[in-house]
Parts: structure tokens; sequence; C-alpha cells
């Protein structure tokens, strides 16, 4: 795991640089963090800091850094920094391609949900603020700069909103920097009460827990085995759906099952198998599609087109796909299925008008664990699943957890 840390300063701070930057060789880094001066274009402070932050995420990505370590130049940092972030499970799943955004310094922001015991929070996109201390991957990198524009706000606004729109937004527990000194533009100065700088990661990362990538090389074997089958199920949310399913492996006691309702040719069933096969061997898929050849298209309405029947295609994708012993395909319309098992992950991506998804949910809802997570495909295509989910959420039993391309996942919390 190749990280590398960026700093961002100003002429104004070469002091406070400084005795950060030596703060920093204090701790195990080995490395120095490579520093992104203000040009001092803008007359305004803020407009400075925002562009310098813009320059150094233009500058990670061009020196192509799997990871970056964004840092401002105020800080005092947990001795063993290098050995936690190795250690910090969130890191070990992501996928070396794929997304990520963190922070290492929290000053009381609100959680979404917590995982006890593996040192880290989800937070609410909305609460967070303060950039001290981000760590993101390339892909996050790139996306964020791609689209700096299009949120208002500081650079710790920015990052974090434009962040949570390809990546859950997570913090470690406890904070690995402290903020330290004062505002050079006389704004308030905030510090994390649960910076330790001696807290350091006791647990072997690969004995623990299923290093999804490196290890195994799980996500990408389970990308490409899902390319060739036709649909409309993108590999950003293939990749959540397989954290989702490592998250309910960690997090949910007993046994339980998974749920995919509307299967189609099998896309995201691959998916879902390949997961449950290496994460949770003894659970098993339950992939629920009537297969006759109904589909919800967009531009047509509420209305669904008919075309061919899809269970021998998709039987036959299942098949190469070696999950025969884990995916168990019940050929019903969802409300036809009796029904009488604990889920932990449900996937709803069947018919996207209002009523057939309101009826695809409920009737799997009272088995769905506290704790357990629903995926619902096309939240951001149709108007009718949207608006099913806003509801839901609006109930307060559930809170949104992560949304990717069309794909939101929500988590029950009672």
């Amino acid at each position: 795991m190749h990280i590398v840390a960026y700093m961002m300063s100003c002429a104004e701070r070469d002091l406070t640089r400084a005795q950060t930057l030596a703060n920093l060789r204090l701790t195990d880094w080995g490395d120095e963090a490579r520093v992104e001066m203000d040009q001092g274009r803008y007359e305004r402070n803020q407009a400075r800091q925002e562009d310098t932050a813009y320059n150094l995420l233009r500058r990670a990505i061009a020196d192509q850094s799997p990871l970056i370590l964004f840092l401002e130049d105020d800080l005092e940092f947990n001795s063993h920094l290098r050995h936690n972030l190795a250690h910090w499970l969130p890191v070990h799943e992501m996928s070396p391609s794929g997304y990520f955004f963190g922070s290492l310094y929290n000053p009381s922001v609100q959680p979404r949900w917590t995982n006890p015991g593996a040192a880290y929070f989800v937070a609410e996109p909305e609460a967070v603020y303060g950039s001290q201390a981000f760590l993101l991957s390339m892909a996050t990198a790139e996306h964020i700069a791609d689209h700096w524009g299009d949120v208002i706000g500081g650079q710790d606004i920015k990052m974090s909103r434009l962040a949570a729109q390809v990546s859950l937004i997570y913090y470690h527990v406890p904070s690995l920097v402290q903020h330290v000194g004062t505002s050079t533009w006389g704004g308030v100065a905030h510090y994390t009460p649960d910076f330790d700088r001696e807290w350091m990661a006791e647990f072997d990362t690969e004995e623990t827990a299923m290093d999804l990538n490196e290890q195994f090389g799980l996500v990408d074997r389970i990308i490409d085995t899902m390319r060739p089958i036709d649909g409309w199920f993108h590999e950003d949310e293939a990749r959540l759906l397989i954290e989702v399913v490592a998250r309910a492996a960690r997090e949910l006691g007993g046994p339980w099952t998974v749920v995919e309702v509307g299967s189609y040719l099998g896309r995201s069933t691959v998916v879902l198998g390949g997961a449950v096969a290496a994460l949770r061997p003894d659970a098993r898929v339950y992939a629920i599609d009537p297969h006759e050849g109904q589909l919800s298209v967009l531009g047509t309405g509420t209305e669904a087109i008919t075309t061919m029947p899809t269970a021998d295609i998709f039987t036959a994708n299942i098949a190469a796909a070696g999950l025969v012993n884990i995916v168990h395909p019940i050929q019903l319309p969802s409300y036809a299925v009796a029904w009488d098992q604990a889920i932990g992950v449900l996937f709803i991506d069947g018919l996207h008008d209002y009523d057939n998804v309101s009826r695809d949910f409920r009737h799997f809802e009272p088995w769905l664990l506290s704790g357990g997570y629903t995926a619902f495909h096309d939240y951001a295509s149709f108007a009718g699943v949207a608006q099913f989910v806003d509801e839901v959420l609006r109930e307060g039993h559930y809170h949104e957890v992560a949304r990717i391309g069309t794909m939101i996942v929500v988590r029950r919390v009672y």
C-alpha cells in the first residue's frame, strides 16, 4: 500500500509548516511530505486556500499517487501513523482502482454508523468539516478535481461533498492528527477530543479480515465475471454491493441470506454470488425473478416493456460463473414467494414503478435483520424508486449509507 503525503501551505505560515514537517518526521512515516504552496493569485484568503487545495490534488493526480494523504500545515501526529493506516480495515477493503475517502481528524463530526472494534465510523457527509488530514484514492481525487466548481464552500466542504457522491466517508477512531495553533485567517480554531499520540493498531488485518484486493483479488475477479453479462448494473455499483456484503458478513451474527428481487440475465446476481461465496460461504443468494421478459426502461414512464423470457440465459450465466451452489433461482414474482429466513442483504431491482418497488420491499422487510442492508437500483433514474425510498428514509427506521451511480444503499437501524 503506497501512500504519498501532500501538504498545503503559504508563505505566511513558514514557521508553522516547518514545525508540522518536523512533527511528521518524529513518526514512522519515513517520507517527506510534498508541499504545495499558495500562489497568491486571489485577494480573498478563502479563495487562496481553495486554489491551493485544488492545485495539490492536480499535482497528486499528475504524480499518479495511488493513495493521497492530504494535509494542512498546522498538525501534530500519532507516532505510528503509517503502521495504523496500513492496518486500517477500510483501506484494505478498497479496490486499488476504486473510490475511497477518509479523515484522520474528527472535530466531533456526527457518525452515520459505526463499526465497533474496527477503528472507524462512517460520517454523515453534510456534517463533515475540517480538512486537516484526508486520505483519498486516485479515483476519488480525480472525481473531486473534475467537479471542483460544482460545490460552493471551502476545500473541506468541496472535497467531502464531492467524495460522498462516489464513496462512503470514513473517520479513523481515534483521530491520528491534532489541529494545533490558531487560524492565520482569523477563523475559529477547532480540535479533536479523541487524538491519541501513542495509539497503535495491534491486530493483523490479514488474520482478522479478508483483504479483498491485495490477498485475494476478489473485487476485480468478480467484476471480470460480471462484464460479459448484458444489463444496466455498472462497475462502481458492483464494487459498492461487494462492500455491502463484506460489511454484512462482519457485522451481522447468526445465519442470514441475500435476497435479490429482479435478476434479468444475472449481471448483479454474479456480483452478489461471488461476494457471498468468498465472504460468507454458508449463506445463499436467492435470485427472485419470473423471467417473463418484463423490463422497466427509461423513457417509457411507468409502463414495462416485454422482451423474450430470460430464464435460460440467466441459468447459463450463473453456471458459467461457477455459482450454482450459491445462487438459488426462484422463478416467481416477489409477492408470490413464501419466505421465512433472516435476510442480511436485500437488493431491489425489479420493475421500477412505485407500486412494484413498494411491494417488493415490503414483502421481505419483516425478515430483514436489524443492521441489515437494502440496495435499491435505479434510485437516481426512476421517479417511482426515488419516491418510495425517500418515504422509507423519512420513516426513521433506515439510514442512508451510500449512493453511487443510480444505486442507493440504506441500513436498518432498529
